[in-house]
This record gives structure tokens, C-alpha cells and sequence, in this order.
């Protein structure tokens, strides 16, 4: 048995209508291409941007012997250092904090294996971890804003050599235009 809808073509749209679909086409991949070019340009210029600011500035500064100045339309232009420290030894950092007194910086956390019938000890953990008898690491860290704000005070201090064998720096300095 045949259907009645067997014979009938889906009706094509008309020629107009095709004609402004390619056309948006088009278009769309023009805009794209566009885009993709202007996001080019926007990179070069950061780069550019960052030659000014991270390198050619501070250099053209140091060299004169400047850590601040004003335009001539009033701006003041510094030089601010920006710390990105990464802690590669932890435990000799952290032992060192400790022998100086500075291990307030330290933050304290708990990782306790619980399964899900074990949820009464959970209380019971705040007062008496080891009595519990439940397996349990202790780790500490130092927050990253904290590090930076340590390290930044140490460079002030003139104390970086004390923690390059258990951190690494990066340094770098940048005009900053107010």
C-alpha cells in the first residue's frame, strides 16, 4: 500500500530566500574572519603594551635613577614590583618558617577518609581525632595572596636569598600610570 504523501517534493524555498541565506553566510564568515584578524592585532598590541610597560619604562627609569615621575599633563608614573611565588619545597619552607617564628602565615586543614555510615564521628573528630582511631593526613599551606605578601616583604627586607632554595620568584617590575 502506498502512502498519498509518497509522491509529494518538500516544497524548496524560493530562489530569493536561498539567495539572502547565502548571502548572511557570507557575511558571517566575513565577520569571523574579521574578528579573527582584530583578536590578532589586540594580541600584538598587549605584546607591544607590555614591552612599554614591563620592560622600556622601567629600564628608561632605572637608568636615570627614577622610581617615580610626573608628565607633563599630570600623570604620575611608578615603578611597582609584582611577586608570582611558587613553593617547590614545601617542607623545608615550612620548617623554615617555623625556626623564624613566621609560620603564622601557615593555614591548617584536615583530610579525614569518612564513609557515608561514619557521619556521628564526624562530630566527635573536633575534640579527639587521633582517639577516634580513624586514619587522617595533616597538610598545611600558605594562601597565594599571603606568599605574595610575604615575598614582598622579605625583598624589602633584603632577605630573598634566605628562600630561593624552596621558592621560586618570579619578579618583575611594571610602569604603573595613574
Amino acid at each position: 500500500m502506498t502512502n498519498i504523501y509518497d509522491n509529494i517534493e518538500p516544497e524548496q524555498p524560493d530562489e530569493a530566500v536561498l539567495e539572502v541565506i547565502g548571502r548572511a553566510i557570507k557575511l558571517l564568515e566575513e565577520t569571523q574572519e574579521e574578528r579573527r584578524k582584530k583578536e590578532d592585532e589586540v594580541k600584538q598590541l598587549k605584546q607591544k603594551e607590555d614591552e612599554i610597560l614591563i620592560h622600556q619604562l622601567p629600564k628608561w627609569m632605572k637608568d636615570a635613577g627614577l622610581s617615580e615621575v610626573k608628565t607633563s599633563d599630570g600623570r604620575k608614573v611608578s615603578i611597582k614590583a609584582f611577586y608570582s611565588p611558587k613553593v617547590v619545597d614545601y617542607l623545608s619552607f615550612e620548617e623554615y618558617l617555623k625556626k623564624n617564628n613566621e609560620d603564622a602565615i601557615l593555614k591548617y586543614s584536615f583530610h579525614i577518609p569518612l564513609s557515608k555510615d561514619d557521619t556521628q564521628k564526624s562530630d566527635e573528630l573536633r575534640d579527639a581525632l587521633e582517639n577516634l582511631g580513624v586514619d587522617f593526613t595533616e597538610d598545611t599551606e600558605v594562601h597565594s595572596m599571603t606568599l605574595k605578601k610575604y615575598v614582598k616583604e622579605k625583598d624589602e627586607a633584603g632577605e630573598m636569598d634566605q628562600l630561593s632554595s624552596f621558592i621560586k620568584i618570579n619578579k618583575f617590575e611594571c610602569a604603573v600610570i595613574k
